[in-house]
């Protein structure tokens, strides 16, 4: 496939220097690491039923205020439901983590 510059990807993607990729995050051991999270629940790790985050605990270093959010941030009408979760958990085949 071209690029607009006229390059094709697999010559732009040789060209540019390689990243260091920890022995974690290739090879065997990162399949192993994968196969180990397939099956486990994300809602274990992540609040899925969010509906907002406070700013101030994330960007704690932050010293400007923050602008009022607006109704792109109101999510009440996107959330799923109790019972949508547990179909979605229940058809994934997730169990918890070990």
């Amino acid at each position: 496939e071209e690029s607009t510059d006229g390059e094709s990807d697999d010559d732009s993607t040789r060209s540019k220097p390689h990243k260091h990729v920890p022995t974690w995050a290739r090879g065997e051991t990162l399949q192993n690491a994968l196969r180990k999270q397939q099956a486990v629940d994300p809602s274990h790790f992540f609040n899925m039923a969010a509906s907002s985050c406070d700013l101030h605990d994330i960007f704690v270093a932050s010293s400007k205020p923050f602008k009022r959010r607006t109704s792109s941030q109101n999510w009440s009408q996107d959330l799923t439901t109790y019972n949508e979760r547990q179909k979605y958990r229940q058809e994934m085949g997730f169990t918890p983590p070990k």
